[in-house]
């Protein structure tokens, strides 16, 4: 890099490009680079003039890179930056969110389709995008409420699946547990992942990585527990 960064985060692109965003420390910036097979390059003409705080970056399936991150100059309200031919613009409204993001905050991308999630005090909330400028940003709701999860999480990891399954990943700070949920693709709501290895109380973090045969309905769960890691599968799909 030709500045010194903080916060690094790295995506992949379809075809095997890696992305990556880091904060500019002179500016608050968010720099994002593309690996071209031997050098990194900048990617847009010009960069997000944006101060930023935990940038994400995420990559759909047509090559657009996307950032979030927390909009310091919006109260730290979330906001989505999507690659316009070679210019960066915001996908909807700079801090769409309209809440105070005091915590995580993840992104990812389902075919065009992009998801971002925030934690917000007691509470995360899922957004999703079609990805099409002209649209808005739609709260993903468990029923009626618009938290996706809640008991003080404290962290946020979203994933994405074959199939069109969106997980949710985090650990409760109230109970001490790790907890998984899974964003249904063609009905509303979420259902809740529980296994024996989520009843007991953990101390850590929980993320879903996916598993390498790429099995239909199998993932590979990633939790921390008492200073150590653990892998487990999950076949979620009856």
């Amino acid at each position: 890099s030709s500045a010194t960064g903080n916060s690094p985060v790295m995506a992949e692109g379809p075809n095997g490009e890696a992305y990556l965003c880091y904060i500019n420390q002179q500016n608050g910036y968010p720099i994002v680079k593309k690996f071209n097979g031997s050098s990194w390059s900048d990617v847009g003409s010009t960069g997000i003039e944006i101060w930023a705080s935990n940038p994400k970056i995420a990559v759909d399936a047509n090559g657009r890179p996307y950032v979030a991150f927390a909009d310091v100059n919006r109260n730290f309200q979330l906001t989505v930056m999507y690659l316009n031919g070679n210019q960066w613009d915001t996908l909807g409204p700079r801090g769409f969110s309209a809440f105070t993001s005091v915590g995580e905050l993840d992104l990812e991308t389902n075919g065009t389709t992009v998801y971002a999630a925030y934690q917000q005090y007691n509470q995360i909330k899922l957004w999703s995008h079609t990805g099409n400028p002209a649209d808005s940003w739609t709260i993903r709701k468990d029923g009626t409420s618009e938290s996706a999860a809640t008991g003080f999480p404290g962290s946020c990891n979203l994933y994405k699946t074959y199939y069109d399954y969106v997980f949710l990943s985090y650990l409760e700070t109230t109970s001490k547990k790790n907890a998984v949920r899974v964003l249904n693709p063609t009905t509303p709501g979420y259902t809740t992942i529980s296994n024996n290895y989520f009843s007991s109380a953990v101390q850590g973090n929980v993320e879903v990585i996916a598993i390498p045969t790429k099995s239909y309905g199998n993932v590979l769960i990633s939790l921390s527990k008492s200073g150590s890691t653990y892998l487990k599968p999950y076949f979620f799909l009856s």
